[in-house]
């Protein structure tokens, strides 16, 4: 068989090699195994991902910001050139007092238009008389 001294010596330099082995100090090394790779990277990807989302999200907030503010000077812009209360309340006041005055103008104008009426129907009431006067004088003669 094997001689008994040699299998000491075996069991000696593992031995050896062993407590060596715990006494050397090592630096850690970062071992990845592929799964731990892919997971990294899988959430490396999903990051990516949301912060492409996130961009999108803030770009558009970004312009609806900006129409809002448009529409926001556009109503200032409209909103300077309403008239105020006061303002309102000249322009009814002038209004009604044109109507009366209009008022005032229609009662003139019929009043008027009927003492026309009255003169030209005089005129030409006269007119015919002095016309059949004048046919019936050249009848005569």
């Amino acid at each position: 068989m094997i001689d008994p001294w040699f299998g000491a010596t075996v069991a000696a330099v593992i031995l050896l090699v062993f407590c060596l082995g715990l006494v050397v100090p090592r630096r850690p090394r970062v071992v990845r195994t592929t799964l731990a790779t892919g997971k990294l990277d899988a959430i490396s990807l999903r990051l990516d991902q949301l912060e492409a989302k996130r961009d999108l999200r803030l770009d558009q907030l970004e312009a609806k910001q900006d129409k809002n503010d448009h529409d926001v000077r556009n109503i200032r812009m409209a909103m300077e050139s309403v008239p105020t209360k006061s303002a309102m309340n000249k322009v009814l006041v002038e209004v009604a007092t044109l109507t009366g005055k209009v008022e005032g103008m229609h009662d003139t104008l019929s009043t008027n238009g009927h003492s026309l009426r009255r003169i030209e129907d005089f005129l030409v009431k006269a007119a015919i008389d002095n016309i059949a006067a004048a046919k019936g004088s050249e009848a005569h003669k």
